[in-house]
Formats: C-alpha cells, sequence, structure tokens
C-alpha cells in the first residue's frame, strides 16, 4: 500500500506506509524539540535578566553602603 505525499515536498510522489510513518515520526520528534529548544532560550533569556538585574542590585549596594572614608585603593 501506498501514501500520497501531494501535501510534502515530494510533490505528489508516493512512498510506503512505513516510510510515511517514519516521516511523520520524524517530523514529530524535529517539532518536539523545536518547542524544547525554544523553552531553553526562553529561560535562558530569564535567567540573563535576573543575572543583570543582580548585579545592577549588587552595584547599587556596594555604592551605597562603601564611602571614600571606608574605602581606600592601594594606600596603607
Amino acid at each position: 500500500m501506498k501514501s500520497d505525499m501531494s501535501d510534502t515536498n515530494n510533490h505528489g510522489k508516493e512512498i510506503s506506509d512505513d516510510a510515511f510513518a517514519t516521516l511523520i515520526r520524524n517530523q514529530f520528534q524535529l517539532e518536539s524539540l523545536g518547542e524544547r529548544l525554544q523553552k531553553i532560550e526562553n529561560e535562558t533569556a530569564t535567567m540573563k535578566d535576573k543575572w543583570r538585574r543582580g548585579d545592577e542590585a549588587m552595584r547599587d549596594f556596594t555604592v551605597i553602603t562603601i564611602t571614600p572614608t571606608e574605602f581606600t585603593l592601594g594606600t596603607e
């Protein structure tokens, strides 16, 4: 038995049912991987934003808590 693949890049060529099933399974796996990669990218962007805000907060805290009389560079 052959499956009509006219809606794919085969442009109407027929392939076996096994090949069609493999193609569909691989397509599904690729879509799943694409979704997982998108989630990873979103999480990475979120973490980078949190780290950036944390770094900014630490710099602000450092500027506020260390005054010139308490901190000198290279003098003892």
